[in-house]
């Protein structure tokens, strides 16, 4: 039995008598006089149109529902019965309440119709002065009134179709001006998409989202993105309605709780979610600034899942592009500029940013977009809030070796850096510059000064050779640019200079401690950079060529080999072979190594007394 709120007689009793007869046609069926009812209804909402409900349930009844095969077989036969259900949804969403006896069943009847409008939305735009706009709107409030029950609530949102219905709604509304998007439409989709992240074991899955944005994940993660610059984007917009942080919270938090769904994150990445969220951090900092008002209780509340989600992003997916796209958003002047930040998690999570940067730099994209945010960045540093910060420690590494490395970046641009190569053949080994070589078209990676050196390379060893390194070229892991690969050479180079003496009294003790191996000399990038030896059989089965080469080289060819941060990876090695044009060096260690065997016999050497001989044997070669 129906309850009293939606049985007709009883509310059209009360009407005026001239409405009395309208009311009982409208309710039996009668198109005109149910759109007359309705116009009431939409001009004075308040008044009469509490008592229409009954005439509006009684038209919106499910056994009016056409077949999905009657729909679109013969569509022009329920236009009006359709326009009728159209114009009851806007009914229900114009009134000031639903009776709290009357929400159960108008919520089973809403329900069936949604469903049947979500399949069939052709049906919509042929209705006069309506669209699919409005339909969403009007729907979305309707979901507001109803959900003040919390088990309506419930029911609400474990709906099949009501996911759909939001996603498509939230699409329309980023695509129409703001101004004519309801407040309240646009705060349900919001508290919908709040509540899917707070309860989503019981919520439709992220697959209905995307079927309502446009069926793929990138128009998912787009939309999520456009309605996020929204708010962020640069100058920040005046209006009060757009810079409601609450919206603003509501949106990041679906991007931070959504299931976890990494197809969905890389989706996001791909459209710039990092730069999304480094304006964020700035414009939920700025609230902070100065306030102590609900916007600011929810910024600082916001702040810490911000940064996390950004310290995880930004690390978990091992690439120079994250890190790259976080500088050029400004994240360092985010950073900088609001240091004094109580919660331990936040401190933890920029350090961990600001030490993953320092990582990276040895990628020359990190490090050139790193110099122009430092002159960004170049007056904040020194103020005395960051100076007092416990963040300024990690900074401060940060912006030494990153100088350092500019410093080094800067020359290998300069015209004063000339590549210069090595001839790949054994029996020739001149330096040139590297432009005036031919490169092997085959394997592109092997240089000579002539064809007859390419000949001699070619009957040595570089024939059985050359399929495997062209075979690499295609598998390479690291996907790595020419730049980032030639700045790294500059960067091994450069450091080899500067410890070139040390790096020899290792080799000493390397040559003592294995006297039948082939020394390789590793650079560990992946911290504060680390030089030490390691034996070429430890290498594995990785650079089979390098090594035979470097056996073959009588000292003119030194393994190098780069640990650094990778492309997916957390490390990644990479084989820098130096040869130089004589062994010159190696033929002055072999013969220190003598004089001190003959001396010292199989002891270790002591530094302090080969010093001068290391000196001059450097100064020599």
């Amino acid at each position: 039995m129906l309850p009293r709120s939606l049985q007709v007689e009883p509310a059209v009793s009360q009407l005026p008598l001239r409405l009395r007869p309208v009311a009982r046609a409208a309710a039996a069926g009668s198109s005109s006089d149910f759109m007359s009812l309705f116009n009431l209804a939409k001009g004075d909402p308040n008044s009469q149109a509490p008592l229409l409900l009954p005439v509006v349930f009684a038209n919106f009844h499910p056994r009016f529902i056409p077949t999905a095969d009657q729909a679109d077989a013969h569509p022009d036969d329920f236009r009006v019965t359709v326009a009728k259900a159209v114009r009851a949804l806007e009914y229900l969403s114009v009134i000031k309440s639903i009776p709290p006896d009357a929400a159960l069943a108008v919520l089973h009847r809403v329900r069936d119709w949604i469903s049947f409008l979500q399949c069939h939305w052709a049906f919509i735009p042929p209705l006069s002065q309506y669209s699919e706009l409005s339909l969403s709107i009007a729907i979305l409030l309707l979901v507001g009134k109803l959900k003040q029950d919390q088990e309506i609530a419930k029911e609400l949102h474990q709906m099949p179709c009501l996911c759909i219905i939001v996603a498509r709604a939230w699409k329309l509304f980023i695509l129409e001006p703001e101004e004519r998007t309801p407040r309240a439409a646009l705060t349900e989709v919001c508290t919908f998409l709040s509540a899917h992240t707070r309860d989503s074991k019981h919520l439709p899955h992220l697959e209905e989202f995307i079927e309502g944005a446009d069926g793929s994940l990138s128009g998912l993660a787009e939309l999520t993105l456009r309605h996020l610059n929204r708010y962020v984007s640069r100058p920040l917009p005046v209006n009060p309605f757009t810079l409601d942080i609450s919206y603003l919270c509501r949106v990041l938090m679906f991007v931070i709780r959504s299931p976890d769904n990494k197809p969905f994150q890389d989706a996001l990445h791909s459209h710039g979610v990092l730069t999304t969220f480094v304006h964020a951090a700035s414009v939920l900092s700025e609230r902070l600034t100065g306030r102590d008002d609900e916007h600011a209780l929810l910024a600082n509340d916001m702040l810490p899942a911000v940064w996390a989600y950004l310290n995880k992003r930004i690390t978990d997916l091992h690439s120079p592009r994250p890190v790259r796209e976080a500088v050029r958003a400004g994240i360092l002047r985010v950073i900088i500029s609001f240091p004094n930040h109580s919660d331990h998690s936040t401190n933890d999570s920029l350090r961990s940013i600001l030490s993953w940067i320092e990582l990276y730099t040895v990628y020359q994209s990190v490090l050139s977009s790193l110099e122009l945010a430092f002159i960004e960045v170049k007056d904040l540093q020194s103020a005395q809030g960051f100076t007092r910060s416990p963040l300024f420690y990690p900074w401060s590494l940060l912006w030494d070796t990153a100088q350092r490395r500019i410093t080094i970046l800067k020359y290998y641009e300069s015209d004063d850096y000339i590549s210069q190569k090595a001839c790949d053949s054994l029996q020739c080994g001149n330096i040139y510059r590297k432009r005036d070589l031919m490169r092997c078209s085959f394997c592109r990676r092997q240089y000579y000064c002539s064809r007859r050196c390419q000949t001699a390379d070619w009957n040595d060893d570089h024939r059985d050779a050359c399929p495997r390194l062209s075979a690499l070229n295609q598998q390479d892991p690291e996907k790595m640019s020419a730049r980032n690969r030639s700045f790294l050479r500059a960067l091994i180079d450069a450091e080899y200079k500067e410890n070139q003496e040390a790096i020899l009294l290792w080799q000493l003790d390397f040559m003592n401690e294995h006297p039948d191996e082939i020394p390789c000399l590793l650079f560990d990038f992946t911290r504060v950079t680390s030089l030490g030896f390691m034996r070429a059989s430890d290498l594995g089965d990785k650079w089979p060529d390098e090594v035979a080469r470097a056996a073959r080289g009588n000292g003119r060819i030194q393994l190098h080999v780069a640990c650094i941060p990778g492309y997916g990876v957390a490390t990644q090695r990479r084989m820098v072979p130096m040869q130089s044009s004589s062994g010159a060096l190696s033929d002055g260690l072999k013969g220190l190594k003598r004089e001190l065997d003959e001396g010292v016999g199989s002891s270790r050497p002591i530094h302090a007394q080969i010093q001068g001989r290391i000196s001059s044997l450097v100064s020599l070669t």
